[in-house]
């Protein structure tokens, strides 16, 4: 009976774990893995640069680092003012906690918004995924 329950999760092991034995099925995965590798980079810099350029609008003190992950959150709640901007970076790399750092972001960056003079209403078509390319890119360049 427990052979049975196992084995069609067995047949699907190789696939689940991208273990192909066919080369051309191998390089396929390997040319649709290094697409998706180009894509995340070009989205990692491209948000990173629009960041850099908005907490340089702000005058924020060390923007450069928007191109560093946490250190991007740090600055964020320092832009707005937050004196417990450590308290909230740390709270945002937990996991399950890391919600509440997740609203107070999304505060702070209705007051960064405000502080470049433009609509707080702009960050809801980041809730779409091609809209914060689009919102981003107008608030670091117009």
């Amino acid at each position: 009976m427990q052979l049975s329950l196992i084995h069609p999760v067995m047949g699907l092991m190789p696939t689940l774990l991208a273990q192909l034995s066919d080369s051309a099925d191998s390089a396929a995965s390997a040319g649709v893995s290094a697409g998706t590798l180009v894509f995340y980079a070009f989205v990692y810099v491209f948000f990173s640069f629009c960041t850099w350029k908005i907490f340089q609008k702000c005058g924020t003190e060390n923007a450069w680092y928007a191109w560093i992950p946490v250190l991007s959150t740090y600055v964020l709640f320092k832009t707005v003012g937050d004196e417990r901007a450590v308290l909230w970076t740390v709270l945002s790399i937990i996991p399950c906690v890391g919600i509440v750092s997740a609203v107070m972001s999304i505060v702070a960056w209705v007051k960064v918004f405000q502080k470049l003079d433009k609509s707080p209403w702009l960050l809801l078509l980041c809730l779409t995924g091609i809209g914060a390319f689009f919102v981003f890119g107008y608030a670091a360049f117009a």
